[in-house]
């Protein structure tokens, strides 16, 4: 969402066009009032939030994981609302957990390409001109709000194999670290497939069927981040192998995500399946899609 939105509501999509930014969003505000009493608020939120240190009261820390999370994603379309909302409505605790759990779920969708750009910035818009009014947030068709059709699409999205590109797949694989007990985000953590990419004698034996095997490597279950030296390290190698390097390499800090897998002596279909179960309701939990 272009940045003028966080004070108008209005976005001037047209670039280099000044009879239109000076419809939609200079007529929109009042300048002087602007300058005087409300641009330190928003300069002091965007402070805030690009250190992950809003100040939410109880919600702090919930809020504050939220926003973490969101600055995984390389579209910041739920950037301009974050800072309307939290320069504006700052001490409403509850308020702010629940707007930046629906906002998450929001920019989320959009990553996982249910909302599409078409469509994305009048969203975010919305949001921002809704902000603080509870029931335009979250009431019927509020704007925080998936539809079921959305809800649905996202659900699906998840259950089925990750194979547009690493990139998303690490992204998803940090986000479930950060929704399970004791995780955070690492920049340094790497996406590894516990079943590997490659094909190996080993792992043709544990996963015979070729066409299960190569949609089951890129599912959710799956996943764990390592650091690069234990990815390289773990490569293609057996399950032994790979627990040994997850667990008993010395230094490396264990990531939530990755200690899950320690549960499992044993990684076969029905392993690596009833994990992909738990880990998209964890997800599912954590964005309230169910």
């Amino acid at each position: 969402v272009p940045k003028e939105v966080i004070v108008s509501g209005q976005s001037a999509r047209e670039k280099n066009n000044p009879r239109s930014f000076r419809s939609k969003v200079i007529e929109h505000v009042d300048a002087q009032k602007f300058l005087r009493e409300d641009l330190w608020r928003y300069v002091y939120a965007l402070r805030d939030i690009e250190d992950c240190a809003v100040d939410a009261g109880e919600a702090s820390e919930e809020v504050n994981r939220r926003i973490a999370c969101m600055k995984l994603y390389k579209d910041r379309s739920w950037l301009a609302p974050a800072v309307a909302m939290v320069a504006d409505h700052n001490s409403n605790p509850d308020l702010l957990r629940r707007f930046f759990l629906g906002l998450d779920r929001l920019a989320f969708a959009c990553v996982m390409t249910v909302i599409r750009n078409q469509g994305r910035y009048e969203r975010f818009a919305r949001v921002v001109r809704a902000r603080g009014l509870e029931k335009d947030l979250f009431g019927k068709d509020g704007a925080l709000l998936l539809t079921i059709g959305q809800t649905n699409a996202l659900i699906a999205k998840l259950n089925d194999p990750i194979n547009m590109d690493d990139n998303r797949g690490r992204l998803i694989a940090l986000r479930l670290n950060a929704a399970l007990p004791g995780g955070t985000l690492s920049d340094s953590a790497t996406l590894e497939h516990i079943l590997p990419k490659s094909d190996t004698e080993f792992w043709r034996g544990k996963f015979p069927n070729d066409k299960r095997r190569k949609e089951y490597t890129y599912l959710i279950g799956n996943f764990a981040l390592l650091t690069q030296r234990q990815n390289d390290d773990a490569s293609n190698k057996s399950w032994e192998e790979k627990r040994r390097i997850y667990f008993k390499t010395r230094g490396a800090p264990i990531q939530a995500l990755t200690a899950d897998v320690e549960q499992y002596k044993d990684w076969s279909e029905m392993a690596l399946m009833a994990r992909h179960v738990f880990l998209v309701g964890v997800l599912c939990t954590d964005l309230e899609l169910v």
